[in-house]
């Protein structure tokens, strides 16, 4: 996540149970890792596999089905899609995938009245 500022931001780990009524009180992110890359980099730590679009088809369905199975709800504070290559998704993926996730999540609004999305 990108700051403004080069002030110092702290971070606390906490695991939510998404079946607790309380969470949708609770401030939290979403990082989607998408894993996919034409070529291993050796410097890079991430978790990554090379990209086939039959896994990656799979790998979009699943996303899908977990989102819709942990029952994730609230609002965050913020989304970064991340991982290997996230531009190996075509952007009606990326998109489908967006609309997907704001049936569940709504994204706040960043200091400038835009969605960070």
């Amino acid at each position: 996540m990108l700051s403004r500022s080069f002030s110092k931001i702290s971070f606390e780990f906490k695991t939510l149970d998404w079946l607790d009524s309380d969470v949708e009180s609770s401030r939290f992110g979403l990082y989607i890792h998408v894993p996919f890359c034409r070529m291993f980099c050796s410097f890079c730590p991430f978790y990554k596999v090379l990209y086939d679009e039959k896994l990656k088809v799979k790998y979009l369905e699943a996303v899908e089905s977990e989102v819709k199975m942990r029952g994730l709800k609230g609002n965050a504070s913020w989304l970064y899609i991340g991982g290997g290559t996230p531009n190996l998704l075509k952007a009606e993926e990326i998109c489908k995938l967006l609309s997907h996730l704001s049936g569940f999540v709504e994204v706040d609004e960043g200091r400038d009245g835009r969605k960070p999305v």
